[in-house]
């Protein structure tokens, strides 16, 4: 499996999160993010706008299992996500 750290900015605070692709067909990707205490799970309809040829649409995440009481951080760790998986494309 694919593995990168994705690093989240907080005022002083930094956090460095390990993502994993857990799996992927060609309709989406499912990427885990740990962090020291949390676990995140997320997935996108990545593979299939790129099948498509429409890879600069937005794209859709969900936030499949985690902590749905940390709106800001989820919302922070997608744009992260998108942002350096948008590098690798």
């Amino acid at each position: 499996m694919k593995s990168f750290q994705i690093i989240l900015r907080e005022s002083h605070n930094i956090y460095r999160l390990t993502v994993t692709q857990k799996a992927a067909t060609e309709a989406m990707e499912l990427y885990e993010v740990r962090a020291n205490n949390h676990t995140f799970l997320f997935e996108c309809n990545r593979p299939l706008l790129a099948a498509k040829g429409l890879l600069h649409l937005p794209w859709q995440w969900t936030l499949v299992q985690g902590p749905a009481n940390a709106k800001y951080y989820v919302e922070e760790i997608k744009k992260e996500l998108e942002k350096t998986l948008r590098k690798k494309v």
